[in-house]
């Protein structure tokens, strides 16, 4: 692969890890009600896991209603 495709390839990996991250942020913020700072909250753990598993469970709800 040339330098420009795998630099591509970096960006978008790393970014939808980061984007995985934020989702399950804000997830964990609307579930405390605003009542946690996001500060707080991006320092705790499992914030990806959260945003993948709301991620998938979004996937399936969609492939679920379009059958």
């Amino acid at each position: 692969m040339s330098f420009f495709e795998d630099l591509i390839s970096e960006i978008a990996s790393q970014g939808i890890y980061s984007l995985f991250k934020w989702i399950g942020i804000i997830t964990k913020w609307i579930f405390y009600l605003g009542k946690k700072s996001i500060l707080i909250i991006e320092n705790e753990k499992w914030n990806r896991t959260i945003g993948f598993l709301l991620v998938v469970f979004l996937i399936a709800i969609l492939v679920y209603a379009n059958k």
